[in-house]
C-alpha cells in the first residue's frame, strides 16, 4: 500500500499491489488525507478512508485497477474485494 497525492485532481490516491495479481495496481481516489496506512496489509485491514479529496465536490469512492501501467474497467469482483477485504469471487 502506497500513499500519494495527484495534482491532477484525485486528491488522495491509495495504490495496492498484491502478490497474487502480478501486474496490477488497484488504485483509490479523493480518499481522506488522515488514515492511509502505507506498508503490508492483509485482506480485510482498513488501508484508507473515504474522503473528498481532489476535484470531488463531496465524499465518495473512485476505484480504478490498471494493468500493466492501462487502465481497464474494474469488474464487480474487484471492487467488491476493495469494499469489503474478502478474496475476490471467481
Amino acid at each position: 500500500v502506497k500513499c500519494r497525492w495527484d495534482d491532477g485532481g484525485g486528491g488522495w490516491v491509495v495504490n495496492h499491489t498484491a502478490q497474487s495479481y502480478p501486474g496490477y495496481t488497484f488504485q483509490s481516489l479523493h480518499m481522506s488525507e488522515n488514515g492511509c496506512r502505507e506498508g503490508k496489509a492483509t485482506a480485510g485491514d482498513a488501508i484508507a478512508y473515504s474522503g473528498n479529496s481532489g476535484l470531488g465536490t463531496g465524499a465518495h469512492y473512485d476505484f480504478r485497477i490498471k494493468i500493466d501501467g492501462e487502465y481497464v474497467p474494474p469488474a464487480t469482483k474487484y471492487l467488491e474485494s476493495a469494499v469489503t477485504g474478502e478474496p475476490p469471487k471467481e
